[in-house]
C-alpha cells in the first residue's frame, strides 16, 4: 500500500472516531429542550407484578409547581415473551388520569430487566395545585406477571402524606388502590417549564 493510501485511511479512521466521540459526548435532546431530571428513585431489590387487570402506581411530588412532565424512565422486568404493550399514565392525587398516555409496544421491550423511557414531550398540563401526582403503569393486553416494576422497600423515596408511595390496583385502576407500605418503585421523572 502506498503512503498516500495509508494517510487517507488514517485520516478517514480519525474522522470516524472523532465523529463517534462527538456523538457520544453530545447531549441528547428531546422535544422539550429544557427537559431535566426532577424526581429520582433508582434503588431496586425486588419487584411487583402487573398485567391484565393489575395496575401499579408510584406517587410523587414535583420539586416546583407549574412544571410539566416531559419524560419518565421506569426500571421494569419483562417476564413473558408474548407480553403486550406497556402504558404509562400521569395521575392526579385522586388517581384520575390527567393527560394522554404513552405506550411502548411489547415487542420493543427486551426480556429481563430494562429501563423503559416514556417520552411525553412538554405538551401536557402544568402540575400545580395538587398535594401529589402519580404514575400508573399498566399492560391490559398481557397476563398478570408479564411485567414487573422493580423497586425497593424501606421507604427510600419519602415524601409528605401519600406523595411518595407505591400502590397497586387489581381492578384495572377502578375503585380503591392498595398502599404497598414502605415499597417504592424505581423511576426518574423529568420536567420542563
Amino acid at each position: 500500500m502506498s503512503k498516500k493510501h495509508s494517510k487517507l485511511n488514517g485520516t478517514t479512521a480519525f474522522t470516524i472516531i472523532a465523529s463517534i466521540v462527538f456523538l457520544l459526548a453530545a447531549p441528547v435532546t428531546s422535544q422539550a429542550a429544557d427537559c431535566h431530571p426532577d424526581q429520582i428513585q433508582l434503588q431496586t431489590q425486588g419487584a411487583i407484578g402487573l398485567g391484565g387487570r393489575t395496575v401499579v402506581s408510584q406517587t410523587f411530588i414535583p420539586s416546583a409547581p407549574g412544571q410539566r412532565v416531559c419524560r419518565v424512565k421506569v426500571f421494569i422486568s419483562k417476564n413473558a415473551i408474548g407480553a403486550g404493550p406497556l402504558t404509562l399514565h400521569l395521575l392526579g392525587f385522586n388517581f384520575a388520569e390527567l393527560d394522554a398516555a404513552v405506550t411502548i409496544p411489547g415487542f420493543l421491550i427486551p426480556m429481563g430487566n430494562s429501563i423503559q423511557v416514556f417520552e411525553f414531550g412538554c405538551n401536557g398540563a402544568a402540575l400545580a395545585g395538587m398535594p401529589f401526582y402519580g404514575l400508573k403503569l399498566e399492560s391490559p393486553g398481557s397476563a398478570f406477571g408479564a411485567y414487573s416494576w422493580r423497586g425497593i422497600g424501606g421507604n427510600v423515596y419519602a415524601k409528605p402524606g401519600n406523595g411518595g408511595r407505591a400502590w397497586r390496583n387489581v381492578k384495572a385502576g377502578v375503585g380503591p388502590w392498595t398502599n404497598l407500605g414502605a415499597f417504592d418503585y424505581a423511576f426518574e421523572i423529568y420536567m420542563c417549564n
